[in-house]
């Protein structure tokens, strides 16, 4: 085996031009500053995503920790300390994509109350590109 072909290859300059638009942007680091400078997302679409968050948080997440809690599991099946300990994280995240899946009625009247409160304060426009 020669010494070069032990070596990793990595994309020529070519390559790179080749690439299809944005495919360089999904590395985290990226991902994260997009995510914190997310600026281009409607103001609508992010009250409904501040009212996921808080009807999955307030009411569903205490549903399935109550329902992990009260297990009648034994034996083998009983819940490890390990899945005790991570329970609140994975309940969060189901409930989070329990809410942000489903048509839940009071995400929607959340959305529309602070969307009210917002369309006001700011004199009465609602800024789409916010």
């Amino acid at each position: 085996m020669t010494p070069s072909a032990a070596m990793p290859t990595f994309p020529t300059t070519a390559a790179m031009r080749a690439l299809p638009p944005g495919a360089l942007d999904r590395s985290p680091d990226r991902a994260f500053d997009r995510v914190l400078n997310e600026t281009d997302a409607p103001e609508t679409d992010r009250i409904r995503d501040a009212a996921v968050s808080l009807v999955a948080t307030a009411f569903i997440a205490p549903i399935l920790a109550s329902m992990r809690e009260h297990s009648l599991a034994t034996g083998p099946f009983a819940p490890s300390s390990t899945e005790k300990r991570f329970g609140p994280i994975i309940d969060a995240a189901i409930a989070e994509r329990v809410v942000g899946s489903a048509r839940f009625p009071i995400v929607d009247a959340i959305r529309d109350r602070i969307a009210a409160r917002s369309l006001a304060a700011s004199g009465g426009r609602l800024d789409a590109s916010a």
